[in-house]
């Protein structure tokens, strides 16, 4: 298993993740605020949380790969790549 210091990007997996940290409390409390009448489905405001989630999960992968982008520019710039030897 890779550390931290060696990751060069956040995968599908750290996606993943973001978007159920984001949907689930979405998915509890989206229900609440949405008006419940004829015309709208019961899994209205479940699908609305899902599309927030993936645009919010999908945001925050983005930051996290920048971070992990510049912060490996920076370790090939002094030279000290975690890869080397000696």
């Amino acid at each position: 298993m890779k550390s931290l210091r060696d990751w060069d990007s956040a995968g599908w997996g750290f996606f993943g993740f973001s978007f159920l940290v984001c949907f689930i409390p979405m998915a509890i409390w989206l229900p609440s605020v949405f008006i419940e009448s004829d015309d709208n489905s019961a899994a209205v405001p479940y699908v609305f949380a899902a599309v927030v989630a993936v645009t919010a999960g999908g945001i925050i992968t983005v930051i996290a790969n920048t971070i992990l982008q510049r912060l490996a520019a920076k370790r090939e710039e002094s030279g000290t790549d975690s890869g080397e030897e000696g």
